[in-house]
Formats: structure tokens, C-alpha cells, sequence
């Protein structure tokens, strides 16, 4: 059989649409590793609640330009909010707050357009790793221990970016927090 590692998982799909949705309380021994997990294809997630999930809420893998997640709740997931991977998405109208682990994990020359979101009382607002490039506009990061973290997880890749813009940072034990290679996590 084949192993599904996410509640949903959408593999080489050519487009997935979440609208209106609440993913909760997945568990790995049960669900698969994350909430939902998208491998290659474009997808759009609209209005969708994330709460409580064991692993990431969010994993994507390769999805395509165009892809993206507006006005979704990302609430004290046990891993990553949103975890994405080799992709190029949009980001917009977001919470992502008390999630164990990363709010945002951009990772594997990901491109993500962050715009007025909120990252809120996460171990890391937002991670740029391994050739990724995160642009940030009109968000807030607070309360967090880390608001954002670059850093190489993989030694092949180059430097990982952030651009911000009109974005606001106040009560992080850290705001901004660089490695050469992973010493976060």
C-alpha cells in the first residue's frame, strides 16, 4: 500500500481547493504526519481553521507558482503551521500563532509572498532556510522567541533571504536571528 502522510494528501494533483475547512486533531499514529499534506500541483486554501494537529498543519512540497493560503487560522499546532518546501506560494490575511515550532518554515529555494499576517507566540515567527526567499509585507510579529530565523539546514544550499516591508515586530526574545548552518531547528 501506499503510506499517506498527511489527514488529506493530494500527490501530483493539478489543482487542490480548501475553502471553508477545519483540520483538527490530527495524530501521526492515525492521520499521517500532518493536517494536510500537498505534494506538487497548485493549491489554494481560503478560510480554513488548523488547530491542534500533531504534526505540521500545513506541508507543501513542490507546489506551484500561484499557489497560496488566505484568512486561515494556524492555532497551537504541535509542529509547524505552514511548512513548505521547493515552492513558490502566497501567503495573505493569516494567523499563525501558538504553533510549537515554526509559525512559517520556508525551506529548499522556496519563494513566499507574506502579506498581513500575524505571527504570534510561536518558537519561530518565520524560518528562511537553505536558498528560500521569504518577502514580508504589512505583518506583525510578536510574542514569539524567535520572530525570524535564517539559517542553512542542508550544506548544498545557498544563503536564505527575508524582504521586509510596513511589517512590525514587538515582543519577540529575538526578532531577527541568523546561522550559518542549524543551530534552531
Amino acid at each position: 500500500g501506499m503510506y499517506l502522510s498527511g489527514m488529506l494528501s493530494a500527490y501530483n494533483i493539478k489543482s487542490t481547493f480548501i475553502n471553508h475547512c477545519t483540520f483538527k486533531n490530527s495524530k501521526k499514529t492515525i492521520t499521517g504526519d500532518d493536517a494536510v499534506n500537498i505534494k506538487k500541483g497548485s493549491v489554494l486554501i481560503k478560510n480554513s481553521i488548523f488547530e491542534g494537529n500533531e504534526g505540521d498543519a500545513v506541508d507543501f512540497d513542490f507546489v506551484e507558482n500561484g499557489s497560496g493560503i488566505f484568512y486561515s487560522i494556524f492555532d497551537n499546532n504541535l509542529n509547524d503551521g505552514i511548512d513548505v518546501s521547493g515552492s513558490k506560494i502566497n501567503l495573505e490575511g493569516n494567523v499563525l500563532r501558538n504553533n510549537q515550532d515554526k509559525g512559517l518554515s520556508a525551506g529548499e529555494k522556496s519563494f513566499v509572498d507574506v502579506n498581513k499576517n500575524l505571527f504570534s507566540k510561536n518558537l519561530i515567527g518565520i524560518a528562511s532556510k537553505d536558498e528560500s526567499e521569504v518577502n514580508l509585507n504589512s505583518s506583525e510579529i510578536k510574542n514569539n522567541i524567535i520572530g525570524i530565523g535564517l539559517y542553512n539546514k542542508k550544506v548544498f544550499f545557498k544563503e536564505p533571504k527575508i524582504n521586509i516591508s510596513n511589517s512590525t515586530f514587538s515582543k519577540n526574545y529575538i526578532d531577527c536571528g541568523t546561522e550559518s548552518l542549524n543551530k534552531f531547528g
